[in-house]
């Protein structure tokens, strides 16, 4: 995520709450100057989550899984991953 984030100038993000298991992850471009964001990619790749959207979603320490997906990263908790058709490989 971190080479692709880099590459599409990508180091801010607005979330947006999809559901308890799903969560979604806007870019904030660097041509949106008053845009409000959540979070920022760290240089070495990590990213911060706030403790209030991680209680909103339930994410504790559980596994997730990183989807880019029309220019949104998508959030999804381990346990969906069955029911979305997909699985870690």
């Amino acid at each position: 995520m971190k080479h692709f984030c880099d590459a599409a100038t990508w180091s801010l993000f607005r979330f947006d709450i999809i559901d308890r298991d799903h969560l979604a992850m806007h870019p904030v471009l660097p041509d949106d100057p008053g845009a409000d964001f959540h979070a920022s990619l760290s240089p070495d790749g990590l990213l911060w989550i706030p403790a209030t959207l991680r209680a909103l979603l339930g994410l504790r320490e559980q596994s997730v899984m990183l989807r880019i997906e029309d220019g949104v990263i998508h959030v999804y908790l381990r346990k969906v991953f069955d029911t979305l058709g997909f699985r870690p490989g």
